[in-house]
C-alpha cells in the first residue's frame, strides 16, 4: 500500500508527534510512506529522518480559534490550489489511502478526491461554526473513515460519516523511564505548547496561592508559544515574577523533566482532545492533575489515576495542588495506578496496531494477523 500524509502545521504539535510516532509501523508493514507538509517547521525534517519522501505545502498562517474575515478570504483563495497539489501528489505516489492529519486540509482532500479512500485523523474537537460545517461537507463527500483520539472529539464528525467507519483510538507513548532526581521540597510543572487555552497563566496564579501554603513548592514551564497570540508567552513570564519558576524550552525528551516534577498539571482551559503529555506522565509514574476538560475525563479518573479540577479557576488549581502535593501516600498510589493504566491501553505498539488496523480497513486491504477491532464510537 502507498500511503500519502498531509498535514496542516509544520511545527511539533501533538497531532504531529502522533504522525510520526505512527511511520515506522507503517513501514513495518512494507507500505510505502510519502508526505505532504507547509514548509515551515521541523516536521519535515523529521519525516526525511524516518524515510519518508516530503513534499512541501506553501506556508499558511492563521488565527487559532475562531477565523477573521482575513483568514476565511486567504483559505478560500489558497483552497483550488492546494486540491490541485493533494490531487497531483495522489497520482505521483500512486497512492492507495489519503491521510489527512489535520482538518484544514480535509475540504481540498474533498476537491482533490479521485477514488482514493480518505482517512482523517482527528486529533481536536471543532465548536459549532464554519470550520466544523466545511470539515463535515467534506468527510461526506468524500465517504471518509475517521480515526478520534476521544469519544469527545469524535462527537463532531458523528452523522458526517458511517457508523462503521468511525472509531475512538487513543493515543499512544513510549515508556518514559526518569527516576525522581533529589530535591528539596517539592516541584509541579506544565509540559506542552504554551497557549492561552494550555492554561500556563491560570498556572503560574495558581502557582502563587500555593507558594503561600507551602513555601518550598518549586515550580516548572516546559514548552514553546506555537499557533498563539505572540505576546502570551511574555505575559506568562511577567505574572511569573518573584516566583520560583523555571522556564524551559520545548524537547523532544521530556523525560529529564519529568524526573524533577512531583506533580504534572494540565490545566487546559479550552476543549481539550485528550492530552497526550497525561499519559507520558502515566508512564513516566508522575501523577497527574487536569481541569475536567474536553476528552480528559476519558483518560483520568479522579483519585485513582489522576486528579480532576473541577472549577477552571487558579483558586480550584491551586487548592488540590495544595492537598496533592502535602500527600506523598495518595501521589504514589495514583501514579502506580496511572501506570497500570497505560501498560493496558496507551502504550506506543498498541496504538500503533490500531491504527494500521483502521489504515488498512480504509483502503480495503487485506492484512494477516490483523490485531483485535479496534473501539467504535457508539
Amino acid at each position: 500500500m502507498n500511503v500519502l500524509f498531509v498535514d496542516q502545521f509544520g511545527e511539533l504539535g501533538g497531532a504531529q508527534r502522533c504522525l510520526l510516532d505512527l511511520i515506522p509501523a507503517v513501514r513495518e508493514r512494507g507500505w510505502r510512506a510519502s508526505a505532504a507538509v507547509p514548509s515551515e517547521g521541523e516536521l519535515a525534517q523529521c519525516l526525511g529522518s524516518l524515510g519518508v519522501e516530503v513534499s512541501l505545502l506553501p506556508p499558511a498562517r492563521y488565527e487559532s480559534g475562531r477565523k477573521p474575515p482575513g483568514d476565511a478570504l486567504r483559505f478560500a483563495r489558497a483552497l483550488p490550489v492546494l486540491a490541485r497539489q493533494i490531487s497531483g501528489l495522489c497520482s505521483r505516489y500512486s497512492a492507495n489511502l489519503l491521510y489527512v492529519n489535520g482538518p484544514r486540509l480535509l475540504p481540498a482532500a474533498a476537491l482533490a478526491h479521485s477514488r482514493i479512500p480518505v482517512l482523517f485523523h482527528a486529533h481536536s474537537y471543532l465548536p459549532h461554526g464554519l470550520s466544523r460545517t466545511l470539515a463535515r461537507w467534506a468527510l461526506r463527500r468524500c465517504n471518509a473513515t475517521v480515526i478520534g483520539v476521544s469519544r469527545f472529539v469524535s462527537s463532531y464528525v458523528a452523522g458526517a460519516v458511517a457508523a462503521d467507519r468511525l472509531f475512538v483510538i487513543p493515543n499512544g507513548a513510549a515508556r518514559l523511564q526518569c527516576p525522581r532526581r533529589a530535591a528539596d521540597g517539592v516541584c509541579a510543572g506544565v509540559i506542552g505548547r504554551i497557549a492561552p487555552e494550555k492554561g500556563q497563566l491560570e498556572f503560574v496564579h495558581a502557582a502563587r496561592i500555593v507558594r503561600e501554603q507551602i513555601p518550598e513548592c518549586r515550580f516548572l514551564i516546559c514548552g514553546a508559544p506555537l499557533i498563539a497570540p505572540g505576546d502570551y508567552a511574555a505575559r506568562v513570564q511577567l505574572a511569573a515574577r518573584g516566583l520560583p519558576m523555571d522556564f524551559r524550552s520545548w524537547q523532544q525528551d521530556i523525560g529529564p523533566v519529568l524526573s524533577e516534577l512531583d506533580l504534572l498539571v494540565v490545566p487546559s482551559t479550552g476543549a481539550e482532545g485528550f492530552g497526550r503529555v497525561i499519559i507520558e506522565g502515566f508512564s513516566a509514574g508522575v501523577p497527574v492533575l487536569a481541569f475536567r476538560s474536553g476528552g480528559i475525563p476519558e483518560i483520568i479518573e479522579d483519585g485513582k489515576t489522576g486528579y480532576l479540577a473541577e472549577r477552571k479557576t487558579p483558586e480550584s488549581l491551586a487548592q488540590y495542588m495544595i492537598a496533592i502535593l502535602r500527600d506523598e501516600e495518595s501521589r504514589k498510589a495514583v501514579a502506580r495506578n496511572a501506570f497500570s493504566q497505560w501498560q493496558e491501553h496507551y502504550t506506543l505498539a498498541r496504538y500503533r496496531e490500531r491504527i494500521t488496523a483502521v489504515m488498512a480497513l480504509a483502503a480495503g486491504i487485506e492484512t494477516p494477523g490483523q490485531p483485535a477491532e479496534p473501539l467504535r464510537l457508539r
